[in-house]
């Protein structure tokens, strides 16, 4: 798989695919300092604004299997001002751009709180309209790999699928709630100093005026608050310390920058060309690379969606028999799911199993169209051979348990981002005729009869038909001469179209032009 990064920033989501298998294409981002870092880094980056949506497809020289990026959050988060400005419009050029380059699959990250705005909901509309399945969740990074405590939105299409083809096999991929000790080396100076207090601080949400503030103090078995660009700053004089603090501000540890990138996923050592002296021409200064890191998706939680989604492109995973499935078999066949009169445990594992080497001949894929599932499943070959060598009836079978399943998924409960009210139904409406109203004597006059307006309009058989009309000047010779039509022959004595001396070159105004050109030459 091939992917291409927009609004790449540092490059953490960048970082998890490549760490799950794939293959980075190309980079892009708008501002300097994170583009200089990709750069630093050995990546193909285009410094380009993606308002301009033809340039930027333009641009993609080759065709990706994936397109990943997390537009800027600023005007969805709880963190800004909640404002919505043309920062805000990059989710629609986002959705734009998948829509015209069209890969097979495509992840978009954001706030939890971009999910219930209108740039997101016309994003969404876009995606549904061009054919892809989606599969939207807010996972929490402190189960995929991060001890920060970080809720994201995610949706990921991939054209033709189902919706919510992905959502168990993401939720299978969470793991043990990490906390900062999990990250921590003992031989290094600043984790060495940090377990050894035991506690640090984290600038918290600030509260109302005299009042004491959120937690800022918290322990190394903890896990830490969402990482912002001021995360590492030390308390002013105007903290209040909170009840619940796991140490006093003077016996606390401070992050150091280091710390903090590691928190968020990004790997020791990483280079952010950070200024080697305050007033150095090269590098940035620690408060843009602190804004960097604060925007960056974490790379484990990045490398565990994609390795998610990568197995599944490989047909690796299948998507995976719920318990529901069988109580949606008793309840298609009007049956008492509870009793489970009139169908046999073995006949639902047979149909279970029968469903399962359906899936596994489509590769996984849940076509939303089941006519395009069918086409698949008759055309899919396998380790069996093709579907065609098999038998009528095992055939009819994968087809009927295939189908019911699909319907199943049809079925299932839809995501809180699909849109509350269903579409309409686009069908003719037939009224019914009014009947004649009653004539009170000779107050109404009877109602004139409309002409009739018929188009074409009717001609007799002597004219010619307008709608043939424009052919006429076609088939003129003139017009259009006919290359191939019969000449005849050079040795025919009645050649009287041809003018005189056409075989003989001093006839030619232009050979004397010739042999004149020759003598000036000599």
């Amino acid at each position: 798989m091939r992917f291409i990064e927009l609004f790449a920033g540092a490059g953490g989501m960048g970082l998890g695919l490549e760490a799950a298998g794939m293959e980075h294409l190309l980079s892009f981002e708008r501002d300097a300092a994170p583009h200089s870092v990709l750069v630093h880094a050995g990546k193909t980056a285009i410094r380009m604004d993606l308002k301009d949506v033809g340039n930027a497809c333009l641009a993609m020289r080759h065709q990706p299997t994936l397109i990943a990026g997390g537009p800027p959050c600023q005007d969805f988060s709880k963190a800004g001002q909640r404002k919505i400005t043309d920062r805000a419009k990059l989710t629609q050029h986002f959705a734009q751009i998948i829509c015209v380059v069209r890969p097979e699959w495509f992840v978009f990250e954001n706030v939890e709180q971009a999910g219930t705005s209108s740039q997101y909901k016309y994003a969404r509309a876009l995606w549904k309209r061009h054919g892809y399945g989606l599969t939207e969740h807010v996972f929490d990074a402190q189960e995929y790999g991060v001890p920060q405590r970080r809720r994201r939105l995610f949706c990921i299409g991939r054209l033709g699928e189902i919706d919510g083809f992905l959502l168990d096999d993401l939720k299978a991929a969470a793991g043990k709630k990490m906390v900062v000790r999990d990250i921590l080396d003992p031989e290094r100076e600043d984790d060495a100093a940090l377990l050894e207090k035991g506690a640090f601080f984290a600038r918290p949400w600030m509260g109302k005026k005299d009042e004491p503030n959120g937690r800022g103090i918290l322990s190394i078995d903890e896990v830490c608050p969402t990482i912002a660009r001021h995360t590492h700053e030390k308390p002013g004089p105007s903290y209040q310390p909170h009840p619940d603090d796991a140490a006093t501000p003077d016996a606390a540890h401070y992050l150091t920058m280091e710390q903090v990138a590691r928190i968020q996923g990004f790997p020791s050592g990483y280079d952010f060309r950070r200024k080697k002296e305050k007033y150095a021409r090269e590098g940035w200064p620690d408060k843009t690379i602190n804004l960097m890191v604060a925007n960056a998706v974490p790379m484990p939680m990045a490398q565990k969606i994609g390795k998610v989604i990568f197995d599944r492109h490989y047909a690796a995973t299948l998507p995976k028999l719920d318990k529901g499935f069988t109580d949606f078999l008793y309840k298609s066949r009007k049956l008492d799911p509870v009793t489970k009169d009139g169908l046999s445990q073995r006949a639902v594992d047979n149909i279970r199993s029968l469903v399962n080497r359906a899936l596994r001949r489509i590769d996984g894929k849940m076509q939303a169209n089941p006519y395009m599932l069918l086409h698949a499943l008759e055309t899919s070959v396998a380790g069996d051979g093709k579907f065609s060598d098999l038998t009528t009836r095992l055939q009819s079978d994968l087809r009927q348990c295939l189908l019911e399943y699909h319907n199943y998924c049809l079925q299932r409960p839809r995501s809180q981002w699909s849109p509350t009210t269903k579409m309409p139904e686009f069908r003719e409406r037939f009224r019914k005729a009014r009947k004649p109203g009653k004539w009170k004597g000779d107050a109404l006059a009877p109602a004139s009869t409309r002409p009739v307006v018929s188009w074409p309009p009717a001609y007799s058989d002597s004219q010619l038909d307008p709608e043939m009309a424009v052919f006429e000047t076609i088939f003129r010779e003139d017009f259009a001469p006919d290359p191939y039509a019969p000449q005849p022959l050079a040795g025919d004595p009645d050649e009287h179209w041809r003018p005189d001396g056409y075989d003989d070159p001093t006839q030619d105004p232009l050979y004397h032009e010739y042999l004149a050109a020759r003598k000036d030459d000599d």
